[in-house]
């Protein structure tokens, strides 16, 4: 599923994740993830029209692949936030305005027993990027990175630990809040590697910069309904940076199977739904290290969207060393 490799030291399988699912951290110190280097205190942002979020349609979704994948789960939530409410103080030039709310989204990835990912993204729906965190605990080591986003850089931190997934799972606290518990570890790991990076010049200034995993519910809500629309975002990876264009190719009639979360309890759903075909064109932004994954699939991409409720019920792609492979919606809960 989503898990990319740690640290120096590489899980062998951790690449065989849904790669663009990571779940919370959110780092309560002056520094990325508790460390030198500080950064500047922030100025003051002139108030402005508070930017509308975007409307997802949905709080929470649960991927699997265990068809292709094993057991790999992603779990994704989404929650909003005040400004003042940013676990951390933010870069020069990054502070939301006063008043415009922030969309977090949440992700926890599990790939069998043994490697775990949890993920932090902060969005201003004005100015894209505010920062994002990921930690990841594998068989041998772990490692976390966070990143702040400025006006036309971003600055980065990796931390690393020999502390292991089945380690931290043994926290009598860790199935009830992992995010807390991920995070207090990591804000203590040594510093192995910080820098900061600058934009390219092909991304607009005007442009905000998203995650791969906030591709989901920026889709969602974009208004995507019929063949031909489209929507460009830039996608900042680990290394790379990308423009990627969201179009509607057409329809397609799919089985679902999903179990849908609600007050009174869960609901099965089942059936056949006419799912919008939305392709995502994937172009690198000079020469990736990397490459673009999203949930552990590669380009081509194709992602699958319920025109009714906005769910994403498949994704597409190339798994790596496996060939063609689907992420599946497995449980929902809706914003109404």
């Amino acid at each position: 599923m989503l898990l990319k490799r740690t640290q120096t030291r590489r899980i062998p399988d951790m690449r065989c994740t849904l790669a663009g699912l990571l779940l919370t951290m959110a780092v309560p110190t002056p520094a990325l993830a508790g460390g030198e280097p500080r950064l500047p205190r922030p100025e003051a942002v002139t108030p402005t029209a508070p930017a509308p979020l975007p409307a997802v349609g949905w709080q929470a979704i649960t991927l699997s692949a265990s068809n292709l994948l094993g057991s790999a789960v992603s779990r994704l939530r989404l929650y909003t936030v005040a400004p003042d409410e940013l676990p951390v103080q933010v870069a020069r030039g990054t502070l939301p305005a006063p008043g415009n709310p922030l969309l977090v989204l949440l992700a926890d990835n599990r790939v069998g027993r043994q490697n775990l990912e949890r993920l932090s993204v902060w969005y201003d729906p004005a100015g894209g990027l505010v920062q994002r965190c990921r930690v990841g605990f594998g068989r041998r080591d772990s490692r976390a990175k966070c990143y702040r986003y400025e006006a036309r850089s971003l600055l980065r931190e990796r931390r690393e630990s020999a502390v292991t997934a089945a380690e931290v799972e043994a926290q009598p606290d860790w199935l009830h809040d992992g995010a807390s518990s991920a995070l207090t570890l990591a804000r203590d790991w040594p510093v192995s590697s910080a820098g900061r990076l600058a934009l390219p010049q092909a991304i607009p200034r005007t442009a905000g910069l998203v995650s791969p995993t906030l591709l989901l519910p920026l889709a969602s809500a974009a208004s995507l309904h019929a063949a031909g629309d489209r929507e460009t975002y830039y996608v900042h990876t680990d290394h790379d940076f990308f423009r990627v264009v969201l179009e509607v190719s057409g329809h397609e009639r799919i089985e679902v199977d999903y179990r849908r979360e609600t007050a009174a309890g869960e609901q099965p759903v089942r059936g056949q739904v006419e799912a919008l075909v939305i392709r995502l064109q994937v172009n690198p932004l000079g020469e990736p290290e990397n490459g673009f994954e999203l949930l552990g699939l590669r380009p081509p991409l194709t992602l699958l969207l319920d025109p009714a409720t906005r769910l994403p019920l498949a994704l597409r792609g190339d798994a790596p060393r496996l060939g063609p492979g689907e992420v599946r919606l497995e449980a929902a809960r809706l914003s109404r």
